[in-house]
């Protein structure tokens, strides 16, 4: 009990700890050059396969701080902690809670489901920023999808969220003086994300 609250917590807390000091050094981290920047994104890649910080946040902190330069960085970023999340449980695993699960006939029809359609599944996943990112490539990983369905779909899958997210973080002045509403470019992404939620009732609803 203790642990999971502590899980629940960490995050919570790492990220309250990192906004403060951005906020503090926030001139400092405006400045980086290009290797300061590749630290920077190394750490994140640290912090978003352990769960310290929600990747969402990573993506809306380096578009306000760098804009969308920022943006292959966080595509390197995203594919190296997918592949360390992914990787490791399954070789600390090796398939024993995967089978385990199997042996409960209706968790065992779930997860043969998950896996004939795992592309979609990552996809959406990926797309909908409200699930945990770390907490699915655990989940993926001891599934045993598809690993090259895991890579395709889960880079195809981050890059509208990414790209969005970015976005509304370049956006962090007009946030704090009151503007964004009144720019032309606000409604290109909220048309997008529309979009993008249409399609995931429509695949929920006729096709899962």
């Amino acid at each position: 009990m203790v642990y999971t609250l502590l899980m629940l917590a960490n995050p919570i807390l790492f990220s309250s700890f990192f906004i403060v000091y951005l906020s503090n050094h926030l001139s400092w981290f405006q400045g980086f050059d290009f290797w300061q920047q590749a630290i920077f994104f190394g750490c994140a890649v640290v912090t978003m396969t352990f769960a310290f910080t929600p990747s969402t946040l990573v993506c809306l902190v380096s578009g306000y701080l760098w804009g969308l330069s920022s943006l292959p960085w966080l595509i390197v970023s995203y594919i190296m902690a997918s592949a360390i999340g992914f990787e490791i449980p399954q070789r600390m695993d090796r398939g024993r809670l995967s089978r385990s699960l199997h042996a409960i006939p209706k968790v065992a029809g779930f997860i043969d489901q998950v896996n004939d359609q795992s592309f979609w599944w990552i996809l959406f996943t990926r797309i909908l920023p409200t699930l945990p990112f770390a907490v699915m490539n655990v989940v993926f990983s001891i599934l045993q999808v598809n690993r090259r369905n895991y890579y395709l779909a889960g880079i195809i899958g981050m890059l509208p969220r990414t790209i969005m997210a970015v976005w509304a973080g370049a956006q962090g002045d007009a946030f704090i003086h009151n503007e964004f509403i009144y720019r032309k470019e606000v409604w290109l992404p909220v048309v997008g994300l529309a979009i993008l939620l249409l399609i995931r009732y429509i695949w929920v609803k006729f096709w899962r």
